[in-house]
């Protein structure tokens, strides 16, 4: 009854409702009656409020949020009651309440909460690679963030980045005394509770014009350095360590005034800062050494105070060398003329005009398929086979020389020219094969030889021309043998008036010399001559015996006459005896027609 209290004497059970507003919500302590009792509770509508704001890049890093500076999309956050009320986050304490994520303004809001505290974190999973906060910090960098109580608006409340994400310390939230001026006009809504991110990303591409080099060549490596933002990143720091085996030429960037150092092969530069969306390109020009080997790995670096992501700041770019080399092969002979039976050398000298170092250098020299015989080298050749000596000789440096002679004796029996080639080869690509090879030709002549002697009348059989004893003419000799090439030789000749006879441009070989006896004359003695060259001459030869054993004299023959190029043979003489003597045989010669 109104104004008069119920009565709840004979009530066994008592139901209660509230009514209100869509966003009330009410508590009830307890109710509870045990016999006759009065009971008194007191009931409580708490508001459902609302918790949130913006996330931004703070491209000045200033902590506060600034016209031009653009939202960040996609981000997400988590929302966690502050369960043990110390004012911040405590992990695997505080119950996690909900998740949301940034609209396209960059917003977000929690809403339908009772009052309370309140911590908002930034999940770490923004900061991984492919996260829309990847490469980005918490503005102010390891400063604490403002305090999200303080009802400000458009200020940075997110703290250090750690494994944690970003967090802000814990928000309170009461009914109905939440401001009002913070985009909307409801007190049971805190829209202040910012997060600033600052950073900037610098990204190096280094590249080069080839992937394989030759000793001497130039290289030019090029180097694109880009900060894709959002930041200004202040003084940037650029490094380039050429590799060993290359020495430095020049450099340069597209940025007029911007200088580069050289220093032992580090290439360095202040790049001063560098807005949101510029590009640097330095060009860096190397030659090759000659002496490089293996691999040159060019590595590039840039850096700046303040940068996350590191992951791109650096770039490298390998080449392959390829050495060269130029082997030159020179040979020449010893004689430019021999003879058969001589022996002479052939040298054969190569160097390597590199540029690079000359690995398995073989020389291969094709000796004349006829005339020669090898006889010994200066160094033990790898092989001799089917007229190929081979000789291995190892390493060249660049501009080193070695040699090897080859000593050959020629055949007995060749006249005509000797051809020898060789050629020189190495395991390096050659940048001249025109100067691997050379040849040398070698003239094998035969001087003539030749033999001579005399015909006369032996008055005192003695075997000896005395001055008073008169030359025969017109004496037939002949000239039978064979040559050092086994050909066959049958000449014949007269005596001169004055009773001498010669075969001259005769070949080397083994000759007998046979006189046709003249009429009226018998037999004398004949003697042996002499064959050399110049004043060295030696007895050859022997008289043949009479075949016929008509007499008690040797046959009119001369064997076993051996001549060589150039030598003569002389005083081959045949002594005859006048059957009847006159005074004319002492007054003059005798002739025969």
């Amino acid at each position: 009854k109104l104004g008069q209290g119920a009565d709840f004497t004979r009530v066994g059970a008592l139901e209660l409702t509230f009514e209100g507003v869509p966003a009330a919500d009410g508590q009830v302590s307890l109710v509870g009656l045990v016999g006759r009792a009065t009971k008194q509770a007191n009931f409580t509508a708490l508001p459902r409020m609302s918790l949130g704001d913006h996330v931004w890049k703070d491209l000045n890093d200033n902590g506060l949020q600034e016209a031009g500076e653009p939202p960040v999309a996609g981000v997400q956050l988590n929302l966690y009651e502050d369960t043990d009320g110390n004012n911040q986050y405590s992990r695997g304490v505080d119950a996690w309440l909900g998740m949301t994520t940034t609209d396209a303004d960059g917003d977000y809001l929690f809403e339908n909460l009772f009052p309370g505290k309140y911590t908002v974190q930034v999940d770490p999973d923004n900061f991984l690679p492919d996260g829309p906060l990847a490469g980005l910090r918490s503005s102010l960098g390891n400063q604490a963030g403002a305090d999200p109580n303080s009802d400000q608006n458009l200020d940075d409340n997110g703290g250090e980045l750690t494994s944690d994400g970003v967090l802000s310390s814990a928000v309170a939230l009461l009914g109905g005394t939440e401001s009002t001026d913070d985009g909307d006009a409801d007190a049971n809504t805190n829209r202040t509770v910012d997060f600033g991110f600052f950073g900037f990303d610098l990204v190096l591409d280094k590249s080069v014009e080839k992937t394989s080099v030759a000793p001497n060549e130039t290289l030019t490596y090029q180097i694109l350095v880009t900060n894709n933002g959002p930041s200004t990143a202040a003084d940037v720091q650029f490094t380039d360590t050429l590799p060993a085996g290359v020495t430095y030429q020049s450099s340069s960037t597209n940025q007029p005034g911007m200088d580069l150092q050289q220093s032992a092969g580090r290439v360095t530069a202040d790049f001063g800062s560098l807005a949101s969306g510029t590009s640097v390109i330095v060009t860096i020009v190397a030659v090759v050494d000659a002496d490089a080997t293996g691999t040159l790995v060019n590595s590039a670096t840039v850096s700046a105070a303040g940068e996350w992501n590191l992951t791109n700041n650096t770039d490298q770019v390998s080449n392959s060398i390829t050495p060269r080399i130029d082997l030159v092969l020179d040979k020449t002979g010893s004689d430019d003329s021999v003879e058969p039976g001589d022996t002479f050398q052939y040298t054969l000298e190569v160097v390597n005009n590199g540029p690079s170092r000359a690995t398995g250098v073989t020389i291969v020299d094709t000796l004349p398929t006829t005339g020669v015989t090898f006889v010994q080298a200066s160094q033990t050749p790898a092989s001799t086979t089917d007229g190929q000596v081979v000789f291995e000789m190892g390493e060249l440096a660049n501009g080193e020389t070695d040699r090897v002679t080859i000593t050959v004796e020629i055949d007995d029996d060749f006249v005509g020219q000797l051809v020898n080639r060789a050629e020189v080869g190495g395991n390096e690509t050659e940048t001249n094969l025109n100067n691997n090879e050379d040849s040398v030709t070698t003239q094998v002549n035969v001087e003539p030889a030749s033999l001579s002697g005399n015909v006369y009348v032996d008055r005192n059989d003695d075997g000896t021309i005395d001055p008073n004893e008169p030359p025969l003419a017109s004496v037939l000799i002949t000239l039978r043998g064979t040559d050092f090439q086994g050909q066959p030789v049958n000449r014949v000749t007269q005596t001169e008036s004055d009773g001498t006879y010669s075969f001259d441009n005769l070949m080397p070989g083994q000759y007998m010399l046979i006189e046709t006896q003249p009429d009226r004359l018998r037999d004398g003695k004949d003697s042996v001559g002499q064959v050399g060259n110049g004043t060295l001459a030696t007895v050859v030869g022997f008289l043949a015996p009479d075949l016929l054993a008509n007499d008690d004299r040797d046959a009119d023959a001369i064997e076993g006459i051996q001549l060589k190029g150039g030598q003569r043979g002389e005083d081959y003489n045949f002594g005859e005896l006048a059957e009847t003597s006159s005074k004319a045989d002492y007054v003059r010669p005798l002739f025969y027609l």
